[in-house]
């Protein structure tokens, strides 16, 4: 998914392409990362006991990055994993 998500940056249209997907506050992330206000474009998928999120985040120091973070267990609620998901990205998102 990464390897896409990086590939799909680099075509001429990616502005356009980024425009369909969601940010913080729309779509699933209505009510989650709102953190990152406009510094995330991401879809959110479950499945099970798997819970992911993947998309592009543009740090503090302005650089962007395709992620792909999938958390699949059986023992971590889904909100704890929906936590995770956003700590990772706050750590990018401060730190790169």
């Amino acid at each position: 998914m990464t390897d896409f998500l990086v590939a799909r940056s680099k075509l001429a249209d990616f502005d356009e392409f980024k425009e369909f997907i969601p940010s913080p506050g729309e779509g699933t992330l209505k009510n989650r990362m709102l953190y990152f206000k406009d510094n995330l474009k991401a879809k959110t998928g479950t499945l099970s006991d798997t819970s992911a999120i993947a998309g592009y985040i543009t740090s503090r120091k302005g650089n962007t990055y395709a992620f792909d973070i999938m958390i699949n267990d059986a023992k971590t609620s889904s909100s704890d994993k929906k936590n995770i998901e956003e700590q990772i990205l706050r750590q990018i998102y401060a730190n790169y």
